[in-house]
């Protein structure tokens, strides 16, 4: 594949269900930011055909796989977590990544998913191009990084990580996947997050000075505009949620918008430093634009104000199925009660 101005392209995937409505929106918003680069979208399913005109009129390259193509390893692997197919795709996409750049000849790459709002790289890969050659993202755990935002230089690495998905390792994951290659591999580059104050005493890290900016693993995407709906079952979506795994203190963070794009201080005493991408776990997509552009919820998020993101009808509606859900629990603990004790009647008429 030819390379755009010597820029590394930004390649999505998509795997298994349907392309949802807000991607067209996400995409475009790395278009925007970043004009001079190939993007490209790869996806196992066939896409509608307004879509495929959409994004086409942004030049978005877009390519179909059959997953059967890969031979797949980790989807024949009995070590991932597959409760359920999103954890089995999550993992399944850099196998994907590894077949599409070998094929295509892509020495490095960019990969987000597309639930992030990409900001402008700047000169980034040159950047990580200086620091060295591996894997670098962005790390909220000693045994874990997030694929959220990646930028790879070294292909072979994605061979390494691969290799990971067997015994003794066995992530259930690809965020373990992740932390694991992080602990094991010297061609790993920790990103900084919200928390680089304090993950910098924990492991090694390049330092957002070195970078030019900060990177969202999902924290501040969630401390924007709460987390995905479907984590959340009888409560409505609110703002200024708090990650566990981040390490800031939540009272002093500030961020801040231009109109343009995102700047983060933890707290006073620290420089802004601009942010590369926020990671919209909620997945409104024009709701994080609007706040980018300066909304009623940037000026919440500045003030510190909790509001009601998205699902108002959930503070009724919510409660009322909390409580449906605890009556079937006791009916079912009942019916079982009441057919164990006719199994010990039945045992006593035995004997």
């Amino acid at each position: 594949m030819k390379k755009n101005n010597n820029f590394a392209p930004l390649i999505y995937v998509w795997l298994g269900t349907k392309l949802p409505k807000w991607v067209f929106e996400s995409i475009s918003f790395s278009r925007i930011n970043n004009n001079e680069r190939d993007i490209i979208l790869i996806v196992n399913k066939k896409i509608n055909r307004k879509l495929y005109i959409n994004l086409g009129k942004i030049k978005v390259k877009l390519f179909y796989l059959n997953l059967k193509e890969i031979n797949s390893y980790i989807e024949k692997s009995n070590t991932l977590n597959k409760s359920n197919n999103f954890w089995l795709f999550t993992s399944l996409r850099f196998e994907v990544l590894n077949y599409f750049i070998k094929k295509s000849n892509i020495n490095s790459f960019f990969h987000a998913e597309i639930d992030n709002l990409l900001f402008n790289f700047d000169d980034l890969e040159a950047k990580f191009n200086q620091i060295g050659h591996g894997i670098f993202a962005p790390r909220d755990g000693k045994f874990r990084a997030i694929a959220s935002f990646i930028y790879c230089n070294k292909p072979s690495c994605l061979d390494e990580l691969l290799s990971l998905y067997s015994s003794p390792f066995n992530p259930g994951n690809d965020m373990e996947a992740l932390g694991i290659y992080a602990n094991q591999s010297k061609y790993f580059f920790s990103l900084p997050t919200e928390s680089y104050e304090y993950t910098k005493k924990n492991w090694k890290m390049l330092m957002p000075e070195i970078t030019n900016g900060l990177f969202d693993a999902a924290a501040i995407g969630q401390y924007c505009l709460g987390i995905d709906p479907r984590n959340n079952k009888y409560q409505p979506t609110f703002n200024l949620f708090k990650n566990e795994f981040s390490k800031v203190n939540f009272e002093e963070l500030e961020i801040i918008s231009n109109g343009v794009q995102f700047f983060l201080r933890s707290s006073k005493k620290k420089k802004f430093f601009k942010l590369y991408n926020i990671h919209v776990h909620s997945k409104d997509i024009n709701k994080a634009i609007s706040m980018i552009r300066k909304d009623k919820f940037y000026e919440s998020l500045v003030k510190k104000q909790k509001l009601i993101v998205a699902h108002r009808y959930k503070i009724v509606l919510g409660t009322f199925l909390k409580i449906f859900d605890i009556f079937l629990l006791r009916i079912k603990k009942l019916i079982k009660f009441i057919l164990n004790a006719n199994k010990i009647k039945v045992k006593k008429k035995n004997f």
